[in-house]
């Protein structure tokens, strides 16, 4: 991997660590979450990796280390997502028309938003690196289908798990890519690539006690989301 290109290094470049201003991190089995002192809370799904449940990591993490990753990923969200003005508050079907697009392509299967799209008779390629038991393409098609694709619906998982950089390589010049889930950085950072036109993030509510104790206790996102707000930011792009 060129790590020179390396989103993450770039975001937490911007948002160093600062023991000063932690409050409290949780190494949980499916999240791991960062809390500030103002009281604002980033989160970073785990995809099932066992962490490293130590703070020093961020003093000085290792970047080809997916555990180091992770941490850092929740860290930067804690410092960056509280910055900008959301542009709406919803999900990607609240915000994006997706009939306007003829192959849309989703890079990380989230359940919910594949059923959607069925239901709304919309046509999509799902691709997922762990494809057990998901009703998804094969992997080793997934360049050639992003190669064509006019928009991409891409997890940010993809930014801790390394593969960031690939799909976006491999993808459409002229695709539209939204980046969607709750370990979405929102810093402006992320449309340094003009392709990437949205951000659908989570935003908690500052010392929201309740999202750390689900998080603590190895609650799933679908626990927790409820307690949270969904919002999106736009790049240069009309949403409609």
């Amino acid at each position: 991997m060129d790590y020179s290109n390396d989103i993450l290094q770039k975001l937490f470049a911007k948002y160093p660590f600062n023991q000063d201003v932690l409050a409290d991190i949780i190494f949980g089995d499916n999240h791991c979450a960062v809390q500030l002192t103002n009281g604002n809370v980033g989160v970073c799904s785990t995809l099932g990796t066992r962490l490293i449940g130590d703070v020093s990591v961020l003093s000085n993490p290792d970047f080809s280390c997916i555990e180091h990753r992770i941490i850092a990923n929740a860290w930067v969200n804690a410092n960056a997502n509280y910055n900008l003005n959301p542009c709406g508050v919803g999900n990607i079907f609240d915000a994006i028309n997706f009939a306007r697009f003829k192959n849309i392509v989703m890079v990380g299967y989230f359940e919910s938003l594949a059923n959607t799209f069925k239901e709304k008779g919309i046509e999509v390629a799902i691709f997922d690196l762990d494809s057990d038991e998901k009703p998804v393409e094969s992997i080793d098609n997934q360049s050639e289908y992003l190669s064509k694709a006019d928009a991409i619906v891409l997890t940010a998982t993809s930014i801790f798990n390394m593969t960031f950089g690939k799909v976006l390589s491999q993808s459409n010049p002229k695709a539209d890519i939204f980046v969607l889930g709750p370990s979405t950085p929102i810093d402006l950072l992320m449309f340094s690539d003009s392709r990437v036109k949205v951000l659908f993030g989570t935003l908690f509510n500052k010392d929201d006690s309740r999202v750390l104790d689900i998080i603590r206790s190895g609650g799933a996102a679908k626990t927790f989301l409820p307690l949270a707000k969904k919002v999106y930011f736009c790049g240069n792009f009309n949403a409609k």
